[in-house]
């Protein structure tokens, strides 16, 4: 297993990313994106039964963090949102699997934005979202 791949998917458990059920299933560093997998489960849902939005937002929030993360040297510096914003589109039920894509569409030195689709694994388009991710000193921490 890629090096990278086993360290996000490790930092995942026992916080938030666990909850929600993400697990990073590729990095793509050329391309700056990865793609992770997630189940709708009744935990994530809202009383109708769908998949709620802040399930997505927390999604999306996760993913793109985490994509990030891979470009960070955590030995100077960490990173954390700083803002999301999602159109959702559609809803997903209880037992549906879900894909989240992210890719950076902006990469500097301070910040990076992130594009992330979450959607079905017969591409239907579930929500979509933009994330932006600040780069802080790691002795701001």
């Amino acid at each position: 297993m890629d090096e990278k791949l086993h360290l996000i998917n490790t930092l995942g458990i026992g916080n938030f990313q666990e909850t929600l059920g993400i697990k990073i299933a590729s990095i793509d560093r050329e391309n700056n994106s990865c793609v992770a997998e997630f189940m709708v489960t009744q935990e994530l849902t809202q009383p109708m039964g769908l998949l709620n939005g802040g399930a997505s937002a927390g999604v999306m929030e996760t993913v793109g963090s985490m994509l990030t993360t891979i470009f960070v040297d955590h030995s100077k510096e960490y990173n954390l949102g700083l803002s999301l914003t999602i159109n959702h589109i559609r809803g997903a039920k209880i037992g549906t699997e879900l894909i989240a894509e992210a890719q950076i569409i902006h990469k500097g030195r301070k910040t990076h934005v992130v594009e992330i689709t979450i959607k079905t694994k017969d591409n239907k388009i579930i929500s979509k979202g933009t994330l932006t991710n600040m780069i802080l000193p790691i002795d701001t921490l």
